[in-house]
């Protein structure tokens, strides 16, 4: 299950672990206690009265800023929530962004606030909860596109976007070197950078060596770090920077794996999480923080949360992504070492098949998107038109020669980095794909779901359950679907489960009612159940 402790520390409650709890062997992201943030900010300060819907003020109440609408601060202006008509916070990507869209009756904004090099949006919104904490990040700004000027016309549209600040993080050197395995260079990174540093493995990689920083800057530095990253066979790896300032470095297996995870997603655990959030929202107490489970669904109970999916859409591109990047593929390696020369190991040159970690529990019951299924006249009916055969899996894979690898020996980890025989760890060449063959398996189908209200409670990388039932305003008659008692309709059992989030977006648009805000999650899985048999209306020809 995903787990959540809402309480108000520092640190984001997706995150908080409890010591005590007996939870430490749980499947979520935790935040490393011993890497201090050091991330500073100014103070937004803001006239109440300045902040209303209306131009001339409504004295909206303090307790609502930031809640019902963000407080945005550019350099030394406030932007009312009568000029701001639309804003974007997105964690589609390695780092958030910022995209907001400011609407003025004359042209102060630009004439005297146009952004310069290196100025900042400032960001604050607050939750609806004390248990849970607030969003206050930094933004430099990017781009500031104003709408052209018109002779007569007054006022103007000024389109901004920005990227969270991390002071330093594109700046371009290359004398950085940590010694460790990737998690141990990644968690040092976040120390040097004063951010956070989040994992779901207490397990380190096996991939120990000198990683040294020769990347055009320091995103280009992690993202070569974490594509070289290898732990075993059935471990792969994805890393980003989240709004809370972690850099996040994430073994995506040990969400997938049924040995690692509770896999039942039914009504019980849906009317659970519903009785906790709605006992949450009551008593906002800090003190009385309780430990939640975390769901995702279109029930009906669930409307008025911020679980709630309003609407959702399943995307299919397995085709696409298997043409592009081959059902395995092939590395070829010649290993270096002299070393291993000396020792007599002169069968150096290694084959290896790289195919996705599925889950050894699945593979006879689930779908995997892996080729069209074969045909066997045996076992279909008579009247089936018959199909030839085609070998996707053996047809579309990839071959790939890596070169030659200057590896470590085994003992050179207890040597002097001067005197080692080899540079990389065992696996340097090969991780890259083995990496991206997994990640890839996760772009094949996804669900695209939108939810009402602001859901600050799951976070980019969490595993959640989903729970999905048959909308009675469609046409449910091949699965009988439809019931008299809304809180009785049927689970559609192909898209309920767990998923991994790999992209939030939280949009407020002020002419969106009844709730300004909204939740864009994409949810995403390897193996999918197999459909249910369709049921037959017995009382129909």
């Amino acid at each position: 299950m995903s787990l959540v402790y809402n309480n108000p520390s520092s640190t984001p409650s997706a995150y908080t672990q409890d010591p005590s709890s007996g939870l430490n062997d749980l499947v979520r992201l935790v935040e490393d206690g011993e890497v201090v943030k050091k991330i500073q900010f100014d103070e937004i300060s803001i006239d109440a009265n300045n902040m209303s819907g209306t131009p001339n003020g409504d004295n909206q109440k303090m307790s609502e800023i930031g809640l019902s609408f963000p407080i945005i601060r550019i350099n030394d202006t406030v932007v009312s929530r009568f000029n701001l008509k639309k804003m974007t916070l997105s964690m589609r990507d390695f780092i958030p962004t910022i995209s907001l869209t400011l609407v003025y009756d004359n042209g102060n904004f630009v004439n005297k606030n146009m952004p310069k090099d290196g100025d900042i949006i400032s960001l604050y919104i607050r939750t609806d909860t004390a248990a849970m904490s607030y969003i206050r990040n930094d933004y430099i700004i990017t781009s500031c596109t104003p709408s052209a000027a018109v002779e007569g016309q007054k006022g103007s549209t000024v389109h901004l976007s920005g990227e969270l600040f991390v002071p330093g993080l594109n700046a371009k050197q290359f004398t950085a070197a940590y010694t460790g395995t990737s998690k141990m260079a990644l968690r040092d990174i976040a120390l040097t950078y004063g951010i956070g540093f989040a994992f779901n493995d207490y397990d380190d990689t096996d991939d120990f060596q000198n990683w040294i920083q020769c990347k055009e800057n320091l995103v280009s530095f992690i993202k070569d770090i974490t594509k070289h990253a290898w732990k075993d066979e059935t471990s792969f790896f994805d890393s980003w920077i989240d709004i809370y300032y972690n850099l996040c470095f994430v073994n995506v297996n040990k969400f997938l794996l049924t040995s690692e995870n509770d896999e039942l997603v039914d009504i019980t655990l849906a009317t659970n999480t519903i009785n906790a959030y709605h006992q949450t929202q009551v008593d906002s107490d800090p003190n009385n923080a309780m430990l939640t489970v975390k769901m995702l669904t279109n029930h009906p109970s669930f409307i008025k949360s911020p679980f709630y999916i309003n609407r959702w859409e399943p995307v299919n591109r397995s085709t696409a992504v298997s043409m592009s990047t081959g059902y395995s593929t092939y590395t070829y390696t010649y290993l270096h070492n002299q070393n291993l020369i000396n020792g007599g190991d002169y069968d150096c040159f290694e084959i290896l098949n790289n195919i996705p970690a599925y889950d050894p529990n699945k593979t006879d019951s689930y779908m995997l998107l892996r080729g069209r299924n074969s045909y066997d006249a045996s076992t279909n009916p008579d009247s089936e038109m018959a199909r030839v055969n085609y070998d996707f899996v053996n047809t579309y894979n990839s071959l790939v020669y890596t070169g030659v690898e200057y590896v470590m020996s085994d003992d050179d980890k207890d040597k002097n980095p001067n005197q080692w025989s080899g540079n990389v760890h065992k696996n340097y060449n090969r991780a890259p794909f083995h990496n991206t063959q997994n990640l890839s398996e996760l772009d094949k189908m996804f669900l695209v779901v939108k939810c009402d209200g602001l859901n600050l409670q799951i976070m980019k990388g969490e595993r959640v359950p989903v729970y999905l039932v048959f909308s009675s305003s469609i046409e449910n008659d091949a699965y009988n679907a439809a019931s008299e008692n809304d809180e009785d309709r049927p689970a559609n059992r192909l898209y309920t489960g767990y998923y991994i989030v790999t992209s939030i977006e939280y949009d407020y648009d002020p002419g969106r009612t009844p709730n300004p805000y909204n939740t864009t999650f994409v949810l995403k899985r390897r193996e999918w159940p197999t459909p249910e048999a369709i049921a037959k209306d017995e009382n129909k020809a």
